[in-house]
């Protein structure tokens, strides 16, 4: 989730949550919950230079696990108690930077792309594919809930963030199920099933455009669905393509080394498993999960594979576009047109 908005989950939970009698001190509890919810995102400062797939591999790790939150919040209130020793006791940051840090990980579990919550005991990333990493509409209503308790002084813009965040969510979750049935539907109308793999989720920005996928006899197929709630859902039927074969495809590139090999094999973890040709280049393995426009099966982003060359990773490529064609498409499809 975008920094923004974990920042203010974080800040309104801890407003809600503490007592009347701490009323004089708010906002270094504000501060505090803040804080906690944005610390865990300092894993995007582990990476390596030379292998580019270690940053995947730790984002929304174990800074996000549920486990590690009391201990994160140790080293968070520890930083702010050095500023805030007058206002707070040490435990009373440390529990409030916890509340903070608790929100971060469930948070991201709302997306997708997946988040290690129960780590160390799985290694599972939990995506719940209910809202986009931005989501303005989301943000605006609890962004609205926090100005009010600021303002007026009053717990209850708090306790009003916190309603909208879980009416909307409430929303987004009617709003999955409704295009997991559609796709079981367009799966069944082309004698597809049972498939193996079906992933629903919301475009970037809003939650009534969504991109849905399935996989059928090792071919990912794609479909754009429009859905309000006083409309019938309107379907954009999309590409399909092989997922790749990974056996077949190493037999028939036998100029890998062993790190690049194992490289393949980490990015598929990844992409739980989803893994495609990129249509205009061979050498390179997309996410088939991701693409720009819900209807596509060019990858958002995957790793380029480098032939020839021992003992160098793959690198890992993002492939965002802003033609003018893929984003009018993209504004036609959002509109319902």
């Amino acid at each position: 989730m975008d920094p923004l908005t974990h920042g203010l989950l974080g800040t309104v939970t801890a407003g809600l949550l503490s007592r009347e009698k701490q009323k004089e001190n708010r906002w270094p509890i504000l501060v505090a919950g803040g804080a906690g919810a944005l610390a865990p995102d300092l894993d995007v400062l582990i990476h390596s230079a030379s292998d580019p797939l270690l940053q995947l591999e730790f984002h929304r790790f174990f800074t996000h696990s549920l486990l590690f939150a009391p201990f994160g919040a140790v080293f968070v209130s520890g930083i702010l108690w050095l500023f805030l020793k007058n206002r707070l006791s040490f435990v009373t940051l440390w529990s409030f930077t916890l509340i903070g840090m608790l929100t971060s990980g469930v948070a991201d579990a709302f997306t997708s792309y997946g988040t290690q919550l129960l780590w160390p005991f799985s290694d599972e990333r939990i995506a719940w594919n209910l809202v986009s990493v931005f989501d303005p509409l989301f943000t605006v209503g609890i962004l609205g809930g926090f100005l009010w308790s600021v303002i007026s002084k009053h717990k209850k813009g708090f306790f009003l963030s916190i309603v909208w965040a879980l009416l909307y969510l409430n929303w987004a979750a009617w709003n999955h199920n409704r295009v997991k049935s559609e796709i079981i539907n367009l799966a069944d109308s082309r004698g597809h099933l049972p498939v193996s793999y079906l992933l629903a989720k919301p475009t970037i920005a809003n939650n009534w455009l969504w991109s849905g996928k399935y996989v059928a006899d090792d071919v990912l197929y794609t479909a754009g669905f429009h859905l309000l709630p006083w409309s019938e859902i309107k379907v954009y039927e999309g590409e399909d393509t092989p997922l790749l074969d990974v056996s077949n495809f190493l037999s028939t590139t036998p100029e890998l080394d062993d790190l690049q090999v194992n490289d393949i094999e980490r990015f598929s973890v990844l992409s739980e498993g989803i893994l495609i040709e990129h249509p205009e280049d061979s050498l390179l393995i997309g996410d088939g999960r991701y693409a720009m426009l819900p209807t596509s099966v060019k990858p958002l982003w995957g790793i380029r594979l480098k032939p020839k060359q021992p003992e160098s990773h793959v690198v890992f490529e993002e492939f965002r576009s802003t033609d003018p064609e893929i984003v009018n498409r993209f504004k036609e499809m959002l509109m319902g047109r």
